[in-house]
């Protein structure tokens, strides 16, 4: 089956393959119930200050059978991924209080941010810009507007892995 919508200029299309895997396994949340396990996993946190960049993720997310937490600054985000421990955050580096970077940096120390897939999102697309992405921990750096497949990949790599 497949969706298709136009939200602050993606146009979206729900559907294909999925080629790319989840990375977290049982109790890597910190808990081994796995319905609350299974519930998390299928969680996915955007943080983004543009509103409508923000939507039109949440929407692609909600399309594909996936959770979406939306935070507008990186401290919040911050929050909602402490509160969530989603399988896969999106993150957009110029955010208004601190950077992707540190934002990154923060879930890589976190005991169950190591397992989680952290995707920088940015309109910053140099080639300085995605080695400091890999340099604070993000596992890719999408410049925008980001390739709307490429993030179909990721989400449907989690939902997979989750339903295995």
């Amino acid at each position: 089956m497949s969706k298709e919508q136009k939200i602050g200029g993606f146009e979206l299309f729900a559907g294909g393959e999925p080629t790319v895997g989840g990375g977290l396994s049982t109790g890597s949340n910190g808990t081994d119930d796995p319905a609350l396990f299974a519930s998390r996993r299928r969680s996915i946190v955007i943080i983004e200050d543009n509103r409508d960049t923000a939507k039109a993720l949440q929407v692609l997310v909600s399309v594909m059978g996936g959770e979406a937490h939306v935070a507008h600054a990186g401290l919040s985000g911050l929050s909602v991924i402490r509160e969530v421990r989603p399988g896969l955050v999106f993150v957009d580096i110029g955010l208004p209080d601190i950077d992707g970077y540190e934002v990154c940096r923060i879930i890589r120390r976190e005991p169950f941010g190591t397992a989680m897939t952290v995707i920088a999102i940015s309109g910053w697309g140099a080639q300085e810009d995605k080695r400091r992405a890999t340099e604070a921990g993000f596992d890719a750096h999408l410049t925008k507007p980001p390739d709307v497949a490429k993030l179909q990949r990721y989400i449907a790599g989690l939902l997979l892995a989750t339903s295995e």
